[in-house]
């Protein structure tokens, strides 16, 4: 889903400059080197990278709040390896691919931006691509490295440093034509190709306009600000809850709701899964599901109180309780589009309340309180989903076809709409579960299919067991990629940060007005 929300930028994609150096890299070993394997390409890619990344330790290396570029530690190795004061750049910095971290990290993104072609034996530019590469050559057109160095295997320091002075990743932010070509690139379409055309510019005027917002309040943007901001319309200081505008970037914001939507209905089953294997981690003859549930106990009363529902004999009396509580005695497409409006955090009950008891629950592997927190949030995913299942206009329509395709909010509330007139909530505990493990194992054995030995559940006269070696302490969320949005617009100087809060800049404000002043009613 964020695929086709910020193609383009990834959760580690965080170093604009990289981008521009990556095409000069590109353009400039071609030029300089007869490549007819990728072997080739990747070995000349790889040394300019390394002589890059070690140019970057160098510039105001005493500063311990600069940024490190990828592949520091590797590159710091090198640097303390150095003979007579040259140091050795023909050398991968990553040891994940033979590419470097343009091959691990940024070679789709960039592919995705419109600035690379592939091929076979090598990659080369766009003429969007070749613009970019020449705006970044003429940052380090005048240095010793870029006039005599850049094929060498071995580099003075002096050389290096020289070179860090303009070519660091922390230079980007002055004022050049490289930093205003990036800012066009990102914000503007999408290449056609996409199905959404306008959505990464979207998602990026709709953070600045978030910070904006954040900073008159004294707040601090950050990813799980965003999170509220798009999922309940409103921000919190920890003391008072403010509502944000998002007018005239409503499809935007829409599509991100459903991002969210979909991330609390994963992070809610995960952990159902993470309280059943946490026991399973125990027992080496495994145990049956049966009695795992009957250890944790029934959740009933439990969820009651975290959604104040006064009655849980089903899932449609739970349902219709929350309800009753916002003047709505049945579950329809209205009442529910109702309900996703205006369950917000102002609510005594919502998502946030139920998600950080959960997630403190999840760190003390807290079974009990795991499978009421979940139950509870799941209740609440099938309030919202509702309404999508009889729903048509783009938005919905768009997340719809993606969700059919996986286990989803919009598959999950299918099933539990037949089912929400007799199944009690123990009932539904067990269908979860059922779900989590079915789900689990068909992956499982799509990679045991392709010769991929994996975790799976093993069941033995009835006693389930998990094939494990590795299991995380307790669930995450899914990467936003709002963190690296929030580095690429810092270091595009769009916006910095000032006692600890975000704020927009001049040039953020003017592309952010650019922007609203344009603003149509016109669909992707």
């Amino acid at each position: 889903m964020t695929d086709q929300l910020l193609p383009g930028i990834t959760a580690v994609t965080n170093v604009a400059r990289n981008y521009s150096f990556y095409s000069w890299a590109i353009e400039n070993l071609l030029k300089k080197n007869k490549v007819i394997k990728r072997n080739q390409f990747a070995s000349h890619l790889t040394k300019r990278e390394s002589a890059f990344v070690i140019a970057s330790i160098f510039h105001d290396e005493n500063n311990a709040d600069k940024a490190k570029p990828h592949g520091y530690d590797k590159a710091k190795r090198f640097i303390n390896k150095s003979n007579d004061g040259k140091l050795q750049v023909a050398f991968n910095v990553s040891d994940s691919n033979s590419e470097g971290f343009y091959g691990l990290y940024y070679k789709t993104a960039m592919y995705r931006l419109g600035l690379t072609i592939r091929s076979r034996l090598f990659d080369d530019l766009t003429p969007l691509g070749r613009q970019l590469a020449t705006s970044f050559e003429a940052n380090i057109r005048h240095t010793k490295y870029f006039k005599d160095h850049v094929q060498d295997d071995d580099v003075e320091k002096s050389v290096l440093s020289e070179y860090g002075d303009c070519a660091c990743i922390c230079q980007l932010v002055k004022p050049s034509e490289e930093r205003n070509i990036l800012r066009k690139i990102f914000f503007r379409e999408n290449l056609k190709s996409r199905i959404l055309e306008k959505s990464r510019r979207e998602t990026l005027v709709m953070v600045l306009y978030l910070i904006k917002q954040c900073s008159s309040m004294a707040i601090n943007f950050t990813d799980d600000i965003f999170r509220d901001a798009i999922f309940f319309g409103q921000v919190t200081d920890g003391k008072s809850i403010f509502n944000v505008d998002l007018k005239g970037l409503d499809k935007i914001a829409a599509r991100w709701h459903l991002f969210q939507l979909h991330e609390f209905f994963t992070y809610g089953l995960e952990s159902l899964l993470h309280a059943l294997l946490s026991e399973l981690k125990k027992r080496d003859d495994g145990m049956m599901l049966a009695d795992f549930l009957k250890e944790i106990g029934d959740p009933s009363k439990a969820v009651g109180r975290i959604l104040m529902a006064s009655s849980v004999d089903t899932i449609q009396t739970t349902v219709l309780s929350i309800l009753k509580n916002l003047h709505s005695d049945e579950l329809n497409t209205i009442s529910s589009d109702h309900f996703d409006r205006d369950c917000n955090l102002e609510k005594d009950v919502s998502e946030k309340t139920a998600f950080e008891a959960l997630k403190e629950a999840n760190k003390k592997i807290d079974s009990q309180n795991i499978i009421a927190n979940s139950v509870a949030i799941l209740i609440l995913n099938y309030l919202r989903a509702y309404r999508l299942l009889d729903t048509i206009d783009p938005v919905t329509l768009w997340f719809n076809n993606r969700a059919f395709s996986e286990l989803s909010p919009v598959l999950f509330a299918q099933e539990i709409k037949k089912k929400a007139p007799v199944w009690s909530i123990d009932k539904f505990v067990r269908f979860c579960f059922k779900t989590i493990t079915d789900r689990h194992d068909l992956i499982a054995y799509e990679k045991l299919f392709y010769g991929n030995d994996t975790f799976r559940f093993e069941e033995k006269g009835n006693r389930l067991k998990f094939k494990m070696d590795i299991y995380p302490n307790y669930p995450s969320q899914r990467s936003s990629r709002i963190d690296s949005v929030l580095s690429i617009i810092e270091q595009l100087g769009l916006v910095e940060k000032q006692e600890g809060i975000r704020k927009i800049t001049l040039d953020g404000e003017k592309i952010l007005g650019e922007f609203l002043n344009e603003r149509s009613d016109r669909p992707y």
